[in-house]
């Protein structure tokens, strides 16, 4: 992974000509979504789009870049989808921006791990929360719309309803609605900080899905902050896809994992979304997928 996101770090210092409201980001093998951001008007860094991060983050190089124009605002706790206890302290910064369109008066953390893969920061929803926006993962580009585009988008494609996971003014994030073979519905997290990761299910759902846990694959999981060692059941399910009255978005047999200690119903990360356009709309909670 870090020699595919130093290459792909290289490729975006290059200049590009786009509509000011539409950025281009890189997408790696693993799906993970880099994109350059500006901060406090002069640093340009490359953070990954993370709508599973909750909370703005940068890596230590990043932070010393501009901590003499940060402030401490408290302490945060938050938590992983594995169960692990995320603590550090809160900064306010100046600004973060993508193109013209810019937060101020920033909260954010920071996660030295970051530097070891090579990446500056996360840019989590909190930065998109009065923004609607697009992921065209086919053209990789981001685009900013108006709640006009989205209400035209809405009227001829799959419309998923968000239910957003709000901390205080810290943190963001938001689960959608996936139906699995029996028409099971969960609320996952969509995450794609995770790529084109499994999705992860619950051990409850085992027993919804009438799965044999005696039959399942099993695999140690490490979680990466305590080391905590978690017992991972795979199954190959006929399939996982979108819950729609407009039309299915869905992968056939595909691979998920029920992962002891989950802390949601489930995550999906961004493999079934890889052929298609999705428009967040935080304020109006909605989804729109565009099949492309």
């Amino acid at each position: 992974m870090n020699k595919i996101i130093a290459l792909c770090l290289i490729v975006l210092s290059v200049s590009y000509t786009v509509n000011a409201q539409e950025h281009p980001f890189h997408l790696t093998s693993e799906g993970h979504i880099l994109i350059q951001v500006t901060l406090n008007g002069e640093h340009k860094v490359n953070f990954l789009l993370d709508t599973g991060a909750g909370a703005i983050v940068f890596s230590s190089k990043t932070f010393e870049k501009i901590k003499n124009k940060a402030t401490e605002e408290g302490y945060f706790t938050g938590f992983r989808h594995d169960g692990d206890r995320v603590d550090g302290v809160l900064y306010k910064g100046q600004s973060i921006a993508m193109g013209d369109y810019k937060k101020e008066d920033f909260l954010f953390g920071i996660y030295p791990p970051l530097d070891d893969y090579g990446i500056d920061g996360l840019i989590s929803l909190k930065f998109f929360e009065n923004q609607a926006f697009s992921i065209d993962f086919k053209n990789q580009k981001i685009k900013f719309l108006s709640p006009k585009q989205v209400n035209e988008l809405a009227k001829d494609h799959s419309t998923l309803p968000l239910t957003l996971d709000r901390k205080g003014e810290v943190s963001l994030d938001i689960s959608i609605p996936i139906c699995l073979e029996g028409n099971q519905r969960v609320d996952a997290q969509f995450d794609t900080g995770s790529g084109y990761g499994s999705v992860i299910l619950h051990p409850y759902f085992m027993n919804k899905l009438k799965l044999d846990p005696e039959e399942a694959k099993t695999s140690t999981y490490k979680t990466p902050i305590s080391g905590k060692e978690l017992k991972d059941s795979i199954f190959t399910l006929d399939w996982v896809g979108l819950c729609s009255d407009q039309g299915r978005l869905k992968m056939e047999d595909w691979s998920v994992v029920f992962r002891e200690d989950m802390i949601h119903e489930a995550l999906i990360g961004s493999e079934l979304f890889k052929n298609a356009r999705v428009t967040i709309d935080l304020a109006s909670k909605r989804m729109v997928v565009e099949p492309q």
